[in-house]
């Protein structure tokens, strides 16, 4: 008997659950309003169905009760609530309805409430989710397709990345990689890593937003010719993946004078070959310092191309190999 109450109970307990909630109040006692503009998000995901719902609570009275809707220019669903009261600086929290999965979520998330307030944009509205988004807005890795940098100096949220002169600025194709969730943007425009092709003969603004979309870091990326500053050894980057130059200019004007691999420091075991176009070995190192100037016997090699070889590990395995151009 004992057993049949406790199955019958938890019964009653998942079909309360299940209902979709009688959420209502009279926004006739209240003085008072301010709105937002939001997203719902369950579990990692946006919610869009009309069933959907959200509501504000204080003190456990409803105060705003609202479902999401698809906003055309922004191709994406948002939520438009107004949440009533009498007293200003009342906390504010939230619950989710998920209609998908007849649940209620209680959401970590509480604001305070202030009189005519308006709170969120289509491109920076207040996520309301359950687990909480990442509000990290970092750049974490960035680079070009095909043209790795030489070097990068980074102050604060500015970018100098120095690359071959035989690259044109104006068609750099990005690659990066950001915090977890985190979105760029130029101008509120998206960018995909390694798709589109950008004009950096001057500098550009890059935006980053995180996956809560309650950061929103700006970064101004420069690009210039050369090698950047001679004391570089790495370390800028955020991992040890190697960055290999291929334009090698032994000139006297500290622009690709020496040939770079950025990050071959993390390779104390490294080994590389450089072989002119008719095969003959015209240079190779065991753990390489960048400081190898096109010279073979002491002597300054022809211009032209020269494919390399190298072994990161020391293992007899070619890791990486391809051509460096030696410019007068």
């Amino acid at each position: 008997m004992k057993k049949s109450i406790f199955i019958l109970s938890l019964f009653c307990i998942n079909f309360l659950q299940a209902q979709d909630p009688n959420w209502t109040f009279n926004e006739s006692d209240y003085q008072y309003s301010m709105t937002l503009i939001c997203q719902l998000n369950i579990d990692g995901q946006d919610l869009s169905n009309a069933e959907d719902k959200v509501a504000a609570f204080v003190n456990g009275q409803v105060r705003g009760v609202s479902s999401p809707s698809y906003v055309a220019s922004a191709d994406a669903y948002y939520t438009y609530m107004t949440i009533f009261s009498n007293n200003q600086q009342e906390t504010i929290s939230f619950r989710i309805y998920d209609s998908a999965t007849a649940t209620v979520r209680n959401i970590g998330l509480t604001i305070e409430f202030l009189v005519n307030q308006h709170i969120g944009t289509l491109f920076q509205s207040l996520s309301i989710a359950s687990p909480r988004l990442s509000n990290q807005a970092e750049i974490v890795y960035f680079s070009f397709v095909g043209a790795a940098p030489n070097n990068i100096e980074i102050d604060g949220n500015n970018y100098t990345l120095y690359i071959s002169n035989l690259v044109s600025k104006e068609f750099l194709v990005p690659e990066f990689t950001l915090s977890d969730g985190a979105d760029m943007f130029i101008n509120q425009q998206p960018q995909i890593s390694r798709q589109e092709q950008i004009d950096f003969t001057n500098p550009v603004v890059f935006q980053v937003r995180s996956e809560d979309r309650s950061t929103l870091n700006t970064y101004t990326l420069n690009v210039e010719y050369g090698i950047g500053p001679s004391e570089f050894d790495g370390e800028a980057f955020l991992d040890d993946q190697i960055y290999i130059s291929e334009y090698l200019s032994p000139n006297g004007d500290d622009i690709n004078d020496a040939w770079k691999i950025i990050n071959i420091n993390y390779h104390p075991e490294s080994k590389l070959w450089v072989y002119s176009r008719t095969g003959q070995l015209v240079y190779n190192a065991t753990t390489y310092n960048n400081d190898w100037r096109g010279t073979y016997k002491g002597e300054t090699l022809p211009e032209g191309n020269y494919y390399y070889q190298i072994d990161l590990d020391g293992n007899q395995t070619i890791d990486h190999q391809g051509w460096i151009y030696l410019s007068q």
